[in-house]
C-alpha cells in the first residue's frame, strides 16, 4: 500500500532485518535521535510534534506529577507574583489562582504570556534530566515574553544539556552573556549564517552584539 508520508529510510528501518555492524548501528542511532526530537510553539494553536503522541491537559499533568509548588515557584521567578491551588473541575483536578481567598480558574484568567509559560513549563519537566528528549525546537519561543523573561528561558534550557534551537524576532537577547556569537544565526530568504561567520570584525566578549546587529555589522561577510 502506497504511503506518501512514509520515508524510504523509515520503511527500510521498519521492514528490514539489519545486520549488526557499525553502519547499521549509526543508522539506528540516527533514527533514535529523530524519534526523540521535540518541536512546540506557544502561538494561537499551542502546537507540538515529535517525542510524544496523543493529547494531554497541561494543568492536569502538573497536578498529577505533584509539580504544583514547583510550577508556582517557576511563575514567581518569571515575575508573575501568584499563589496557586488545586481545584476540581468536571471531575478532574486542575489549577486555580488563589486570589484573596477566591479560586480563579487558571485557564480562564491567565494571560497569553502566562499560558505560554505553562506550556513551556510542561515541556521543560519532560526535557530536564531526561535521556528521552534528544533535541528541542521552539518556534517564536518568546512571542509573549518580556526581554528579561526571554533570557531566563534560554538559561533554563542551557542547564538541561539538551541541544535546542529557538526562533525569535527579539533582538534584546543578542548578548554575549547569554550565548556565544557562533550560536546566533540570522535567517533570510537567501541564507542562514552565524554571526561569527557574518562579519570581518573580531568579536570580543565585551562587544554589544545587539548594537552591532542593528548597525548592520553582520550584513557583510
Amino acid at each position: 500500500v502506497e504511503n506518501s508520508e512514509l520515508s524510504i529510510l523509515k520503511y527500510v528501518k521498519n521492514n528490514t532485518e539489519l545486520t549488526h555492524n557499525e553502519q547499521n548501528s549509526t543508522f539506528i542511532a540516527f533514527f533514535k535521535f529523530i524519534e526523540q526530537m521535540l518541536y512546540f510553539r506557544s502561538l494561537l494553536d499551542r502546537t507540538y510534534l515529535g517525542f510524544d503522541i496523543g493529547g494531554k491537559n497541561i494543568l492536569e499533568d502538573i497536578v498529577k506529577n505533584n509539580n504544583l509548588e514547583d510550577f508556582e515557584n517557576f511563575l514567581n521567578a518569571a515575575g508573575i507574583d501568584c499563589k496557586l491551588s488545586v481545584v476540581e473541575e468536571l471531575d478532574k483536578n486542575t489549577i486555580a489562582f488563589d486570589f484573596n481567598g477566591k479560586k480563579l480558574p487558571f485557564g480562564e484568567v491567565a494571560s497569553t504570556g502566562t499560558s505560554a509559560l505553562a506550556l513551556f513549563y510542561f515541556w521543560y519537566q519532560n526535557i530536564k534530566g531526561s535521556s528521552k528528549v534528544s533535541f528541542v525546537f521552539i518556534d517564536e519561543f518568546d512571542a509573549f515574553y518580556h526581554h528579561s523573561l526571554s533570557a531566563l528561558i534560554v538559561e533554563k534550557l542551557k542547564k538541561t544539556g539538551v541541544q535546542f534551537i529557538l526562533t525569535t524576532h527579539n533582538t534584546s537577547i543578542l548578548s554575549n552573556d547569554i550565548l556565544r556569537p557562533d550560536c546566533y544565526f540570522e535567517m533570510t530568504k537567501n541564507k542562514i549564517s552565524s554571526f561569527s561567520n557574518s562579519t570581518s570584525k573580531e568579536l570580543r566578549e565585551a562587544h554589544n552584539i545587539e548594537k552591532m546587529y542593528k548597525a548592520g555589522s553582520f550584513d557583510v561577510v
